[in-house]
């Protein structure tokens, strides 16, 4: 029973490996560029500043082992190198990440080109020393490469090639045809091809659950901000983009309307045709006001059971009463086929404008409310500005 326990188990981790690695390799494809790189631009800027400390250390370790096990001349020759190419390039990161605002997609590449120069930079002294039969601890060249993984944590398909590119160096400096490799040459290739090795792993691996982070994030957040039967904003997706489109129609000097639509006798549709009927119903309103509202600063959402909201820019005041009329008679010819019969639906609207002088949404939210109901009791399937 233990061996076919055992037997389970292995093939159970076999399997389950396999998946990881084609995942990784043929399902593995990152959708929205823009976005991405702007999540993985926050992250990096705090693993940058966190890592602070990090640098630091890496730096006054890396100068405490020069100081004793190198010359003088060697020590200040590597000093400067070490400096100019590997730790400036890291302190640049820092420095960069300490005064950006703006942590977008510009911003990931410039920390990413600093990393890499350090980076190659970090092999190139790696090797040039070998060379020259300096072994200062190749931990060093290690620490630096996975320090540059942490912070980036993706796979860059170029990182595979530079063991290899490291490893040709090598032989081809320190290796004559005629010679046979020495137990420091063998030391070196194994040290360097392990530090990149383990970080390549690493790196590949923890990248697709990056991603996959990011996707169950983005899908959380849709969930979060979408209602499930009309797939419209619901009232916090609404909120969220309102203040985003909110912003720039104030930079472009644009007037903002919102309207509250409630479904008319929406009560006695449910309890004469059922909640199936009712359902349909609240799609077939979303639909059309969907039809109607397209333009980029256009926002459509269910604002709770039969009640919508929208909000939209207009420059014309005179269009405002012809849209709303418009709504009420692209909704009212609209039919909605029970299995008793066909049947038609109005709704009732209130419209009102964002003033300047308005300290929160919620004022322009009242007058509009305030209209709905002067619109219902004025006899329904009709709209009315504040």
């Amino acid at each position: 029973m233990s061996i076919t326990f055992i037997k389970s188990f292995f093939d159970t981790y076999r399997l389950s490996f396999l998946e990881i690695w084609q995942d990784l390799f043929t399902k593995y494809a990152i959708k929205n560029k823009p976005e991405y790189a702007q999540y993985l631009s926050k992250k990096i800027h705090h693993r940058i500043i966190f890592s602070a400390p990090m640098l630091v250390l890496l730096f006054s370790v890396k100068l405490t082992l020069y100081f004793f096990s190198l010359s003088l001349e060697q020590f200040l020759l590597f000093f400067l190198i070490e400096f100019s190419l590997i730790d400036g390039s890291l302190l640049a990161m820092l420095i960069s990440s300490v005064f950006t605002k703006n942590l977008n997609e510009s911003y990931y590449k410039n920390m990413f080109a600093l990393a890499s120069f350090s980076l190659l930079s970090c092999v190139l002294v790696s090797i040039y020393c070998a060379t020259q039969h300096i072994y200062f601890p190749y931990e060093i060249v290690g620490m630096s490469v996975l320090l540059f993984l942490w912070i980036f944590n993706t796979p860059f398909k170029w990182i595979f090639i530079i063991p290899f590119i490291a490893l040709i160096m090598y032989f081809s400096l320190t290796i004559p045809l005629n010679h046979h490799p020495t137990r420091e040459n063998i030391t070196a290739i194994i040290a360097l091809t392990i530090s990149f090795m383990i970080g390549l792993f690493y790196s590949t691996m923890n990248s697709a659950n990056e991603y996959q982070l990011y996707q169950s994030f983005r899908d959380a957040e849709a969930q979060a901000m979408t209602d499930m039967m009309t797939n419209l904003y619901n009232r916090n997706g609404f909120m969220h983009h309102f203040e985003q489109h909110k912003k720039i129609a104030q930079r472009e000097k644009k007037s903002i309307y919102i309207a509250i639509l409630d479904i008319d006798n929406f009560k006695r549709v449910n309890d004469n045709y059922g909640h199936d009927i009712g359902d349909n119903v609240i799609v077939m309103v979303a639909t059309k006001l969907t039809e109607l509202y397209r333009r980029p600063l256009d926002l459509v959402a269910r604002w709770g059971g039969e009640e919508f909201i929208v909000s939209w820019c207009e420059d014309n005041p005179q269009a405002i009463p012809i849209m709303g009329k418009k709504i009420c008679q692209t909704i009212a010819n609209s039919v909605i086929i029970s299995p008793s019969k066909q049947l038609s639906v109005t709704v009732s609207i209130g419209i009102a404008q964002l003033n300047d002088n308005d300290t929160s949404f919620s004022e322009a939210l009242k007058r509009a409310d305030t209209a709905l109901y002067f619109a219902k009791n004025n006899g329904k399937n009709q709209y009315s500005v504040a």
